[in-house]
């Protein structure tokens, strides 16, 4: 009779501890993937080349791309302000242009339809006129050319202009000597 109470006792203490076991594991089931889940997105469990790509390579690309935004912003600003520039300078010569213009035909200066005529009572009303952008060039002389024509500076400046283009256009090409 001891010998069954003590089997019966020890049925009842395995029975105990598989009971505990199985309540154990059915808390436990739900308790271990979120306690995984929660440590995953606080960062300790994470892929290394993931990490490194977040860590190294991420920062070093936004970095240059960065720099090269900022180069193209202020190539830009550059060209535009030189195009303000030059815009401004045109304006200012064109207003140069149409005063000179009034000037000319204020004072009853009789133009011819030749471009000698011209140039001639230009140079009667003003002491300077433009050759190119930023260039003046005093206009008080007549020279007689190897036609015998009289012709202004103004002419022989523009002739002059006009070779020095001809070489630059020609300069790329190959010319054979006559």
């Amino acid at each position: 009779m001891k010998q069954a109470q003590e089997a019966l006792r020890l049925e009842q203490d395995v029975a105990q501890k598989i009971a505990a076991r199985a309540f154990a594991k059915s808390y436990l089931q739900d308790l271990v993937p979120s306690v995984f889940n929660n440590l995953r997105e606080n960062g300790y469990f994470y892929d290394p080349v993931e990490h490194e790509i977040e860590t190294s390579f991420m920062p070093w690309l936004m970095e240059k791309t960065m720099t090269q935004v900022n180069n193209l912003v202020l190539g830009r600003t550059i060209l535009d302000s030189i195009i303000r520039d030059v815009v401004n300078q045109r304006v200012d010569d064109y207003q140069n242009l149409e005063e000179i213009l009034k000037k000319v035909i204020e004072g009853g200066i009789e133009m011819g339809t030749s471009t000698g005529d011209i140039a001639h009572g230009l140079e009667q009303n003003t002491d300077r006129l433009e050759l190119g952008p930023g260039e003046l060039i005093p206009k008080n002389e007549n020279n007689t050319n190897d036609g015998g024509e009289t012709t202004t500076n103004a002419l022989q400046n523009d002739e002059v202009v006009d070779e020095h283009e001809d070489e630059q256009t020609n300069a790329g090409e190959d010319v054979p000597d006559e």
